[in-house]
């Protein structure tokens, strides 16, 4: 072999060596904290890092309300309302920020949704009132997980269905989500998420499914980009012009689904 050939070949193979020494001690320095010994006991929110009063100033800012034309309550959910009227839809959350953001999207969908403040540890909801619950990234803010699950359980009919999605406690979570997406890249506020509240899987097997988020077409990349480039965003707007809608996957290292039905 050529000395043309082996002195590129010498220094790829030198870089990648040093690559992966970096990344493995990138690993070690920066373990994941020590989790709480029980997740479904009440927790002291004095214990944790969280910070989820940022909510208020979040859903009051020009760049969630861009953001928002394709999330949450969509047209698609509009249209199935349509083919299957529901008597009773009731959004609940701590947030009043959250609250007067949600009453507008569905104001400008046509969607009749009654929205109220309220505590999941204290659902201002009357009990066996509801055919189902969709608890939708909560799970992983809230300091007392048995009272939030039993006030969704008495407000199910019985036999009403809880869906949940939330995210798993483990080293994916932890790395992807926390070290990188929130802590080094500012995709999420500082303090928005505390790795040892996230939950791992309590349900059956055949009732998780794992969740990903999907790369959006490359036209409303570039049309995402260009908005972006414009209004001067954060970090967490620029992700945003590539990660599209979140799709079902085997994989649950990270966020999941689950799903439990309340007994007769």
């Amino acid at each position: 072999m050529s000395d043309s050939i082996a002195k590129p070949q010498a220094a790829i193979l030198a870089l990648s060596a040093l690559s992966l020494a970096g990344s493995l001690l990138f690993l070690l320095r920066n373990a994941p904290p020590t989790p709480f010994a029980d997740r479904l006991s009440k927790l002291d929110p004095k214990e944790t890092s969280i910070d989820n009063d940022f909510y208020e100033d979040y859903f009051e800012s020009p760049a969630e309300e861009s953001n928002g034309d394709d999330g949450g309550v969509d047209d698609a959910s509009a249209g199935k309302e349509e083919e299957h009227p529901l008597q009773l839809v009731t959004g609940v959350d701590l947030s009043a920020g959250a609250i007067a953001c949600a009453k507008r999207r569905a104001k400008a969908r046509g969607l009749s949704i009654d929205y109220v403040v309220g505590d999941a540890l204290d659902l201002p909801l009357p009990s066996d009132t509801y055919d189902g619950v969709l608890c939708s990234d909560t799970l992983e803010h809230l300091f007392d997980l048995d009272t939030a699950l039993k006030e969704m359980a008495r407000v199910l009919k019985p036999g009403g269905i809880l869906v949940l999605d939330t995210i798993n406690r483990t080293r994916v979570s932890w790395y992807a989500l926390v070290l990188i997406a929130q802590d080094r890249l500012g995709y999420l506020p500082h303090g928005a998420h505390d790795w040892r509240l996230f939950s791992l899987e309590a349900c059956p097997e055949s009732a998780v499914r794992g969740m990903r988020p999907g790369i959006r077409a490359p036209h409303i990349i570039l049309a995402r980009t260009w908005h972006y480039a414009i209004s001067k965003q954060g970090s967490a707007s620029f992700l945003d012009c590539f990660i599209g809608r979140w799709t079902e996957t085997t994989f649950t290292a990270g966020s999941y689904l689950a799903w439990a039905r309340k007994p007769l």
